[in-house]
């Protein structure tokens, strides 16, 4: 892996898979603030702009508590650690022998704008933040991927200076790991868009694009959801992605994590 120091966005293409891990060179402080893209290809492609964060219009504003969320009460699930602190921000919180903690909007979705400012609980091995849609349950093991569809960002603790995004369609997935430019995604919160049409997908992040695919078909109706989870009792292929759940690494000591979230703006519910 190499850290290349542009002073404009650029797109780097390596090989990449589902467990691809993030590997943040020393010479990244040079792109501090700036993404760089991991791809396949060997090409530097420049990424469009988009408006500044502050022409995101927000279609979906401050609701009344709970009035288009539900909190999981799932099994594995800990809704008492999901804090609504209004105006659509959230925190939400794992503690050790703590499995995960997750909120999915009421809505099904087929298209629109998805902006979100993240700081993520990616502060040890083997937790996991995401904010993503589904049109169903994802993937039980190594193989048995599931047939949903998925739009996702995921940060994982082993990698905190790096967010996955990933298009998943048809059994398959298309995923990307995108370098943050050293900056620790559990320290500092970025805004990151997802702009999804029945033709196109784009991941965005600070109003930046990052990564883009056209689509064959259109997806299927999504629910958002925001969560925090670990790797702890996952199947061999999730540890070697996210990493062993360790409550000690870091010099934590059975901290808890916790992660903050505010949902910017989303379609008007369908």
């Amino acid at each position: 892996m190499r850290a290349i120091s542009f002073s404009l966005l650029v797109a780097i293409a390596l090989a990449s898979s589902s467990f691809t891990r993030a590997a943040v060179d020393d010479a990244a402080t040079s792109l501090r603030g700036t993404a760089v893209v991991i791809e396949a290809g060997g090409d530097e492609i420049s990424a469009p702009e988009v408006p500044d964060e502050n022409a995101i219009e927000t279609e979906q504003t401050s609701k009344a508590a709970a009035s288009w969320y539900k909190v999981s009460e799932g099994v594995g699930q800990s809704p008492w650690n999901v804090k609504d602190l209004g105006g659509n921000k959230f925190s939400m919180t794992v503690r050790p022998d703590e499995e995960a903690c997750k909120l999915t909007s009421n809505a099904w979705f087929t298209g629109g704008k998805f902006a979100f400012r993240v700081k993520t609980a990616a502060v040890m091995p083997g937790i996991i933040t995401a904010v993503y849609l589904a049109s169903g349950d994802g993937r039980t093991g190594d193989g048995s991927t599931g047939q949903q569809d998925e739009l996702d960002y995921e940060w994982k603790g082993n990698s905190p200076s790096a967010v996955q995004v990933n298009v998943f369609m048809n059994g398959q997935e298309d995923n990307r790991l995108i370098d943050l430019g050293g900056i620790d995604s559990s320290q500092n919160p970025r805004l990151y868009t997802i702009e999804w049409t029945d033709r196109f997908v784009g991941f965005y992040i600070d109003s930046k694009m990052v990564h883009s695919k056209y689509l064959a078909r259109p997806l299927k109706p999504m629910q958002l959801s925001v969560s925090v989870w670990t790797t702890m009792g996952g199947w061999e292929g999730l540890k070697k992605w996210g990493g062993e759940t360790n409550w000690w690494a870091n010099g934590r000591n059975g901290k808890p994590a916790t992660a903050e979230f505010e949902i910017v703006s989303f379609p008007s519910q369908q």
